[in-house]
């Protein structure tokens, strides 16, 4: 079993190998350092345009996107982190740029290559946004109102955790008595392991027993691997003929990456074509570090 999960699994890096040159990356810069660039937001299927306005509150920049991601739903938990890993997460798989300028407190998100699709603002007066109008459709609280309630769960739980006395409600146990439990079970445990002739409940069997199962089964493992005439029973094929196969993937996908005018399924573009949009960000990014 261990030799066919070890197959199909280099069936699938090779394939992901040649994936990492298809998606264009999400390029941007943070800010200077400050704690004001970070978000802690809890979302579940939230429209990125109130995403976006959460966003713009708690950090009090100016939030431009396309109005092609205004209803795209975006979910995800976050505790002070940056503010280009949070939407690098909540797009993740999207063809997009993400540009922050700190002097301006302003940031572009948008889809690459695109010039002509209409930018969405995000209100902010005095340094923190605002929206007269903005609620939960849900639970109809302002967004004030929304983090308050998420600030107060938070320490509550932080509260109850650190308290010994606190009921756990699946077991009306005090929490102190279940960590008593679980480190009773995990000195047992160790103990069984250490036993050569503790008997695993499970199988019936010792562990002596089970360690020298386990010592076969390795070894017919390395012998099966180790053996070139060795038959696959997923495909049917020998090892021998196994490698040769991964081998001349694995020819093919650097001739296709060292070939200009390959041309990418995913995109449809060549591969000169997505080389430079690579290196034109890159460039992107350097200039906007060095500022």
């Amino acid at each position: 079993m261990a030799y066919i999960l070890h197959c199909k699994w280099c069936v699938f890096f090779i394939f992901g190998l040649s994936c990492l040159w298809l998606v264009p990356v999400a390029v941007a810069k943070s800010g200077s350092g400050a704690t004001k660039v970070n978000v802690t937001l809890t979302l579940k299927n939230r429209p990125f345009f109130e995403t976006a306005e959460l966003v713009s509150q708690e950090i009090g920049y100016v939030i431009k996107f396309e109005e092609t991601l205004k209803n795209l739903a975006v979910s995800g938990r976050f505790k002070n982190e940056p503010v280009e890993y949070f939407f690098h997460r909540i797009l993740k798989g999207k063809n997009i740029i993400i540009d922050i300028n700190d002097n301006k407190k302003e940031i572009l998100i948008k889809n690459f290559g695109s010039k002509q699709n209409k930018l969405l603002v995000t209100n902010v007066l005095n340094g923190k946004s605002f929206s007269s109008n903005f609620a939960d459709p849900i639970s109809g609280k302002s967004v004030k109102e929304i983090n308050e309630i998420y600030s107060l769960q938070e320490k509550n739980r932080v509260k109850r955790l650190s308290n010994p006395n606190t009921i756990d409600p699946m077991t009306g146990k005090k929490l102190s008595e279940i960590k008593a439990i679980i480190a009773k079970q995990n000195e047992n445990y160790r103990k069984r392991q250490a036993d050569p002739d503790s008997i695993d409940p499970v199988t019936g069997k010792t562990i002596a027993q089970i360690n020298q199962i386990m010592e076969i089964q390795e070894a017919k493992r390395n012998a099966r691997l180790s053996n070139p005439k060795a038959v696959d029973p997923m495909t049917g094929k020998t090892r021998a003929e196994l490698d040769a196969i991964y081998a001349l993937q694995e020819r093919k996908r650097k001739e296709r990456l060292n070939n200009p005018n390959a041309i990418d399924p995913m995109t449809g573009k060549t591969m000169a074509e997505i080389n430079s949009i690579l290196q034109q960000q890159e460039e992107n990014r350097t200039r906007r570090l060095s500022r």
